[in-house]
């Protein structure tokens, strides 16, 4: 009969002795019984590390077992929480421990009950002295670091020999290179797995970043000078060079063989392991590039960013709300899942409530299967309001829900240290562990920080947002996939999307320790957006008229930018009255941003044109004149067909719209019914034309309606063939044809 892995656990494993763990920071020596051996270069790195130490002082005991509950206390010190375990008190939390859990073990059993990786009804029948199997280290390290599955099939030849329940974990495991199989091309799911094995998969585990279990004292070097007299090393890193001493009992490794400091290559890169002193402990050549990995191990399991395992928000009807690790949420469709299981146990969709945690099994990006891990309810939240005998939170949803709190109702961090009732403050994020009776007895606060602003930029494919603070601070932001957005004066209770905000908005960003967005709430989502109706740059002052007809005039700040139609930075002077707009404001109601949406085509009759200098005169308004320099590339049109500067009549009426005070565009609205001017230049009695030349110096030939009245200068009735070359005369056009001539000057 098969036994089933036992816990539902989280990241890292250290190893210790049975008697206890090693301190976090050991001294280092050569064991005399792991040198040649495949995992002697492993041993001393995570020796130096803190997480291994010997049963006797030379003395490894590399293929002895490790027993369970050790497993538990080495992943607990691994992820910080050391700490928070020691400060359990374990008559508060009406535990059944088997005889099996040590007294130096049990409050980290506890405080994995608490964190859900131990289901508390299965914590009376397990044997904590027993030795733990390979396939509870793949199982254990799979549900702690949530990793990808990956395509690739399992190439072991026992692979019948793991239940099929558990066949995702291993993959996970083999897949992303964390451990591998024993020779034969078995993966031996059964066997135990020694103290050897263990301390390998723990360097495993610290060299590809997913656990630093001694932030700032194990990075990855370039080595840029060895000094053997001084017995120190010179060591170019992602904050510099520096020298470093080697300790006395420095462990050094070249291709896995312990060797002498001298035996490392200038240019070669090593990882570094230092001591509580600032000292060289370990060294060992790699092929791996220069880094820092982060000190980050992950407060709730899993790996920063994880979508494997969370806890349910709410249910619905066909779907349910995850809440992940890393704060984001996702709304996940029922109809896509083909099975529920508890305990490798079938399970329905009637049996998932809301706060247990889960874990998803994914292929591809379809959610095919969720696992019920622990149904002990959790629920997440920001609190909105506590006092002695309830707590009012926010959840990832944007629901409202209250819980009573237990009469032994305790408050800590996540460090595990008290805190005050009084000290959780509005917009904190709590961790509410709940009762049989649906009572509130632990609240784990996490303050979060809180910045409230308008926005100045949004970037959605980058998932970038910066604003600009009641300081008048620009912060910028990366926003999380998953991270909630609200508008808190909405009509419904959907989420917005990235692309849904915009600058001007007034914002509250809910922002977690590594300074990302978890949150966004839209204060004010309204834009200041209007037609401009004055731009008085001597007063630095523009005035826009809104919506509802109504004026109104701001300062422009200092640093005013200005962006054209195409979002392109432009100049203040390319901004024309009439141009709509969309202003940003910054704390003082100053224009920080203005936004050209759409330019407003200006009207007039030309009554000049230069076609050398490329300008031409419009009268835009009675009475008034004006010259405008033409841009070389400007659009110019007549009855949807591009026209050149010189074909355009003088009189003729036009829209036409300004850059930078140049006109960009110009469209002949109508020469055909309008009145022009000009010199007779020819007359043709016999097609019935004229050709006039205007004081653009350019020549038009116009036709005469049959019925055309033509007067002379005194009103008097003449003729086509009265009239002269040299002759001034004024000419109204009807659908292109002299109607009208009259005479001004002969």
């Amino acid at each position: 009969m098969r036994v089933r892995p036992w816990l539902t656990l989280v990241l890292t494993i250290c190893l210790i002795s049975v008697t206890g763990l090693a301190a976090a920071e050991a001294s280092v020596m050569g064991f005399t019984d792991t040198e040649g051996l495949w995992g002697d270069e492993a041993i001393s790195q995570a020796q130096a590390l803190g997480l291994v130490k010997g049963k006797q002082p030379a003395i490894f005991a590399p293929k002895d077992n490790v027993t369970r509950q050790e497993m538990i206390v080495m992943l607990l010190r691994a992820l910080g929480k050391d700490d928070e375990a020691s400060n359990l008190d374990l008559g508060t939390l009406n535990l059944e421990f088997p005889d099996s859990a040590e007294d130096w073990a049990r409050k980290h059993i506890a405080l994995a009950v608490q964190e859900g990786l131990i289901q508390k009804s299965k914590l009376p029948n397990i044997n904590f002295k027993g030795p733990a199997s390979r396939l509870e280290a793949a199982v254990l390290i799979a549900m702690a670091l949530d990793l990808p599955q990956g395509d690739a099939e399992l190439p072991f030849g026992d692979i019948n020999q793991i239940d099929s329940y558990y066949i995702p974990y291993v993959k996970e495991v083999v897949n992303n290179n964390i451990m591998k199989g024993r020779s034969g091309d078995v993966f031996a799911p059964q066997e135990n797995i020694s103290r050897m094995e263990m301390a390998t998969l723990l360097c495993r585990l610290v060299d590809s970043g997913y656990v630093n279990p001694a932030p700032g004292r194990y990075f990855i070097g370039k080595v840029l000078l060895v000094n053997s007299a001084d017995n120190s090393i010179t060591l170019q890193t992602t904050g510099g060079t520096s020298t470093y001493h080697l300790s006395p009992q420095c462990m050094v490794y070249v291709d896995g063989q312990r060797l002498q400091l001298g035996s490392l290559s200038v240019g070669s890169n090593v990882k570094v392991v230092l001591d509580g002193s600032g000292r060289c402990s370990f060294l060992a050549e790699t092929n791996a590039g220069v880094w820092t990995p982060s000190a980050g191990t992950g407060q709730e399991g899993g790996t920063a960013g994880s979508r494997n395992t969370g806890y349910v928000v709410n249910k619905f009807i066909n779907s349910f709300t995850v809440r992940y690790n890393d704060g984001t949420t996702e709304e996940l469709d029922v109809l896509q899942i083909t099975k529920f299981e508890e305990d490798g146990f079938p399970r329905q969709y009637w049996n998932l409530k809301p706060g247990y945690k889960v874990r998803l099994q994914r292929l591809g990006n379809m959610l095919t299967g969720v696992q019920i891990l622990d149904n002990t309810p959790r629920f997440f939240g920001e609190v909105l309001d506590i006092n002695s005998r309830e707590i009012e939170i926010k959840d990832a949803d944007g629901y409202e829900r209250d819980y009573d709190l237990a009469s032994d109702c305790t408050i800590k961090d996540r460090e595990g240290y008290r805190v005050d009732r009084e000290d959780i403050d509005e917009h904190d994020e709590v961790e509410l562990v709940l009762n049989g009776d649906g009572e509130v007895v632990t609240i784990v606060v996490t303050p979060r920080e809180t910045v409230e602003g308008r926005v100045a930029y949004v970037n959605a494919g980058d998932r970038e947002i910066i604003i600009i603070d009641e300081f008048g601070q620009v912060r910028p932001f990366k926003v999380l996939p998953g991270a909630a957005i609200r508008d808190e004066d909405a009509d419904d209770d959907e989420d917005l999307d990235l692309d849904d905000i915009d600058t001007g908005f007034e914002v509250v960003l809910v922002v977690n320790d590594e300074n990302e967005v978890i949150r966004i709430e839209v204060d004010d989502r309204s834009i200041l957006s209007g037609k401009v109706t004055e731009l008085d740059l001597t007063s630095d002052e523009i005035t826009i008229e809104d919506e509802d007809d109504n004026d109104e005039t701001y300062d422009l700040a200092e640093k005013v930018v200005v962006y054209d139609e195409d979002g392109d930075e432009t100049y203040l002077g390319d901004l024309n009255v009439g141009d709509e707009v969309t202003l940003t404001l910054d704390l003082n109601d100053s224009v920080t941003r203005i936004q050209i949406t759409a330019r407003r085509l200006l009207e007039g009759i030309v009554t000049n044109i230069d076609d050398r200098d490329n300008e031409i005169r419009i009268d835009p308004e009675e009475g008034r004149h004006q010259w405008y320099d033409v841009d070389r590339d400007a659009e110019i049109v007549r009855d949807g067909e591009d026209i050149d500067l010189d074909e355009i009549l003088v009189g003729a009426e036009v829209e036409f719209r300004l850059s930078g005070g140049d006109i960009i565009y110009l469209e002949v609205v109508d020469d055909e019914d309008i009145t022009v001017r000009g010199k007779i230049t020819n007359v043709d009695e016999n097609d019935r034309e004229i050709t006039i030349k205007q004081v653009s110096g350019e020549r038009f030939t116009f036709e005469f309606e049959d019925r055309a009245d033509l007067e002379d200068e005194d009103g008097k009735d003449i003729e086509i063939d009265d009239l002269r070359d040299g002759w001034e005369v004024e000419l109204e056009l009807d659908d292109g044809l002299i109607e009208d001539l009259r005479v001004l000057e002969r």
